[in-house]
């Protein structure tokens, strides 16, 4: 695990020497993957910035970077970049880590994909995550499932969730609910996103975690960017 952030380094790089016209295939947003992919050679670089309201504090952030490059047709390499948490006095930062994704269409209207990651921690624990994807189309309408696992060598998560999107003109709108099976925490959210042009993408929503009588808010922005 001591080379995963060489791996990353040295691998993503050389997938650019031929590549095809960038085709941006955000993630983001809402919870789980798409089905797309980057063009061979081209890179879907994706980020949000935070601000995560719980318990009368206000902690700024930035999640969900990853920085993703098309090795072949509906294949994918990854680099997860650490999530960054102002939490007063102190940063809280997240793991590190590299994957892949494998996407699939079943038909014109079912879609799949997995994504495997190798996840480290900046105490030295390591961990995986993967996460595994089903969308259907209809029109302007998306439907979508997603559960992901993650452990680490003491912790464990199990997530599974879904949501709805409609596009409306160069946007759309969406919503999504799932639920943290271990720790039971319930996650419902919705928001926007917006073309900017063909290879830029801005969005904004909000996702509250409900923990009993607490509620967790996370509201966003984020950008996605193809080149």
């Amino acid at each position: 695990m001591r080379l995963l952030p060489l791996l990353i380094v040295a691998v993503l790089p050389s997938a650019a020497l031929a590549a095809d016209e960038p085709v941006l295939s955000p993630d983001r947003p809402g919870v789980g993957e798409s089905p797309g992919t980057p063009g061979v050679g081209a890179f879907n670089v994706e980020s949000a910035a935070t601000l995560t309201f719980v318990e009368g504090d206000v902690h700024p952030g930035l999640q969900g970077t990853r920085i993703r490059v098309g090795i072949a047709e509906n294949v994918e390499l990854r680099a997860v970049v650490p999530d960054v948490v102002f939490q007063r006095s102190e940063v809280v930062l997240g793991p590190i880590g590299a994957g892949a994704k494998i996407a699939a269409r079943a038909s014109d209207r079912f879609s799949l994909s997995v994504v495997p990651e190798l996840l480290i921690t900046f105490d030295g624990e390591a961990g995986w995550r993967v996460s595994a994807n089903g969308g259907f189309e209809e029109g302007k309408v998306t439907l979508w499932l997603n559960a992901t696992t993650t452990v680490f060598d003491s912790d464990l998560h199990v997530f599974g969730g879904g949501g709805a999107s409609v596009a409306i003109d160069s946007g759309g709108i969406y919503i999504n609910a799932g639920r943290e099976v271990v720790y039971r925490d319930t996650l419902v959210g919705g928001g926007g996103w917006w073309r900017l042009r063909s290879n830029l993408q801005v969005d904004a929503g909000i996702d509250l975690w409900l923990d009993g009588p607490d509620i967790i808010a996370v509201p966003q922005i984020g950008c996605s960017i193809a080149f």
